[in-house]
């Protein structure tokens, strides 16, 4: 099980299309996923406790969170969470912010691996290994 986690802070409510995107190869391998996702940073506490609820229900091998610049630090805050609540889980960032600043995200010991870039195809070669 595969579990997507899109922190935002814009005015609309949208589809992480990213994640759908990567969803679709999942799909076609037959790998379970789910994305979980905000858009308002005033509901984080609240959104946050829902997220965590369901990564102990779905008990994922890997999570991936994308980040923007504006929503790094709250990424590299629920990556900690996500560590103390499932320490065997692989957690991976990808995103804008880790795409320009990839050593800042490794700096965090909650992160396990940093993708660069568009993550589709990565995704299926680190699902395969």
């Amino acid at each position: 099980m595969i579990t997507f986690i899109k922190l935002d802070n814009y005015w609309a409510r949208y589809i992480p299309y990213a994640f759908v995107h990567m969803g679709y190869h999942l799909k076609k391998n037959n790998i379970p996923y789910t994305i979980l996702h905000n858009t308002l940073m005033n509901e984080f506490e609240a959104d946050k406790k829902v997220f965590i609820k369901e990564l102990e229900r779905l008990k994922p091998k890997i999570v991936g969170l994308s980040t923007l610049t504006a929503t790094s630090a709250r990424v590299y805050e629920l990556a900690g969470q996500i560590k103390k609540i499932a320490p065997d889980a692989t957690v991976i960032l990808g995103g804008v912010h880790v795409s320009v600043l990839p050593e800042e995200a490794l700096r965090h010991q909650s992160v396990d691996i940093v993708v660069r870039g568009e993550g589709e195809l990565i995704l299926a070669e680190l699902v395969d290994a």
